[in-house]
């Protein structure tokens, strides 16, 4: 991912995150299936294999409140 962080003012500040996890494995995954009525035609066919692989995209955005510190002797 990458991100940015936005100054706005001396005490507050934007942080603005995007980020994108693809899934390595197959989350499902349906073997083919034969002899099924297809409904439109009334004919016989055969439903293909499935493999399905998650993908997420995620946004974030935050806002910075930074507390001022004055230390007095």
């Amino acid at each position: 991912g990458a991100g940015i962080d936005l100054p706005v003012a001396d005490l507050i500040g934007i942080l603005l995150e995007f980020s994108v996890n693809p899934d390595l494995s197959y989350q499902y995954i349906q073997p083919a299936v034969g002899n099924v009525i297809d409904p439109y035609t009334g004919n016989n066919r055969t439903i293909e294999e499935r493999r399905i692989r998650n993908l997420t995209f995620e946004v974030t955005l935050g806002f910075r409140f930074l507390h001022l510190v004055e230390y007095i002797d």
